[in-house]
């Protein structure tokens, strides 16, 4: 009977020997590998804020070692390459982000976006990275369908994030590049002529003393600060586009915005622009600002087409489910052809775009309303980067020559014959080709993907 009594007496006291072994030693051990993480992350983080080029170095001798890796012969070459690609294109998404904290430029990278449509993009961006490995290792371990299986989950995820972008947070054109990569050079330089110059100008302002043009020369500006504007040959420059509400009024017959004669700014100052078109040309540069462009609502019918991009890869799918196969019938092939093509040409409708939009003051200087039955509102105008988006489109049709079906009966021979014919006849073609005939039917079956 005591060592029945005695039983819990035990359990309390092994109980309260694990909490002072915790306390003594886990959690001290445990709050010193926190403290030592942060000591080195700390460190990569100057060392990233002060070599950004030298980053760029390493992650790019990651990405050429992963393709090296990718022409050789050894067991799991092409999992191991796909995780190097994977890993350097992950390490430049984590250094953009590290330097984007360190020079500032987290609140003007996301002025206009919210943290919830920040964070969609990067998992797509996380996603578009480390898909092909992921693929990769899902024919390793389960085999053909077990890859499809994976592809079908991945798709069906992007296609309802991009859905949800496009619906509810109103993001426009979907971008293959999410978050617009870092330009180091430029932004270091910025960095570095900040760090430079501002304790000098710091002197200046406590001085109140007069700025040289020797300081203006060097001191570079922000964003907002000047706005210069191509003119043919010129480059006007105007420091104020937004005039103040006393130099304006509407007159009683028209309802026209004109200038004030009286309290009109000094000749250096004026812009010779009436206010309907200095807010047409504000609009315009902040549609194509550097760093964080205007989003274009999409009326209806752009609408479609972007609802027509986005689907086709799980509608491809989907036929290739229905009909048996995705590589081996024309059945999905068409159709993911054909919805890229309409897709393109809702996009593109004449009725909203023309050759005429990169004239810059010819946009300026049209009426309020039309112009030749054409609408040359900014708002129906892509910013750069959908100007872009739109041309990959375009190249990315020439795709569809090397991809199965159409290349397994029309491309395969012909290409290869080509390249052979480059490594047997042109000095020194022979040892880039050779292997690139290799490795071409991997290459064709992995990356020249219909729903990507």
């Amino acid at each position: 009977m005591g060592n029945i009594q005695s039983l819990p007496d035990d359990g309390q006291w092994s109980s309260k020997i694990s909490m002072e072994v915790m306390e003594k030693y886990l959690r001290p051990t445990t709050e010193y590998s926190l403290k030592i993480l942060r000591q080195y992350f700390e460190r990569y983080r100057l060392f990233v804020k002060h070599n950004p080029l030298l980053v760029s170095e390493i992650e790019s001798a990651l990405y050429w070692i992963s393709y090296l890796l990718a022409t050789t012969r050894f067991h799991n070459s092409r999992i191991i390459s796909e995780l190097l690609s994977s890993c350097s294109s992950l390490l430049t998404l984590f250094d953009d982000s590290l330097l984007r904290r360190s020079y500032g430029l987290s609140s003007t990278n996301q002025q206009n976006t919210k943290s919830t449509i920040y964070a969609f993009h990067l998992i797509l961006q996380f996603i578009e990275y480390v898909q092909v490995f992921v693929e990769l290792t899902a024919v390793q371990l389960y085999g053909r369908y077990g890859k499809w299986l994976v592809i079908s989950i991945i798709e069906i995820i992007k296609a309802s994030i991009r859905l949800l972008l496009l619906f509810y947070y109103q993001q426009g054109l979907t971008r293959r590049q999410y978050l617009t990569p870092l330009n180091r050079l430029h932004e270091f330089e910025r960095f570095q002529m900040k760090h430079k110059f501002q304790p000098q100008q710091q002197q200046q302002t406590d001085s109140s003393s007069p700025r040289s043009s020797v300081d203006e020369a060097i001191v570079i500006p922000d964003d907002d600060e000047e706005v210069i504007i191509p003119d043919d040959d010129n480059i006007v420059h105007h420091n104020n586009l937004e005039p103040d509400e006393t130099q304006l009024f509407r007159l009683k017959s028209s309802g026209r915005i004109i200038r004030n004669i009286g309290q009109a700014p000094p000749k250096e100052k004026r812009t010779w622009l009436t206010p309907q078109q200095q807010q047409r040309l504000r609009r315009l540069l902040q549609k194509n600002h550097r760093s964080s462009p205007t989003v274009t609502q999409l009326n209806q019918r752009r609408l479609i087409g972007e609802l027509l991009h986005i689907l086709r890869p799980v509608i491809h799918l989907t036929t290739g489910a229905i009909v048996g196969g995705v590589e081996d019938h024309w059945t999905p092939y068409m159709v993911s052809l054909g919805l890229d093509v309409i897709s393109l040409r809702l996009l593109q409708g004449s009725n909203f775009y023309s050759s005429n939009d990169t004239n810059l003051f010819g946009l300026i200087n049209c009426n309020d309303d039309k112009d030749n039955g054409v609408d040359m509102d900014v708002d129906h105008i892509w910013n750069w980067s959908e100007r872009l988006e739109i041309q990959r489109r375009y190249l990315s049709l020439l795709m569809y020559l090397l991809r199965s079906p159409f290349y397994d009966q029309y491309t395969k021979q012909r290409l290869l014959r080509l390249i052979s014919l480059f490594a047997n006849y042109i000095p020194l073609f022979g040892r880039l080709c050779r292997p690139l005939i290799r490795v071409l039917p991997e290459w064709q079956q992995i990356y020249f993907y219909v729903w990507n």
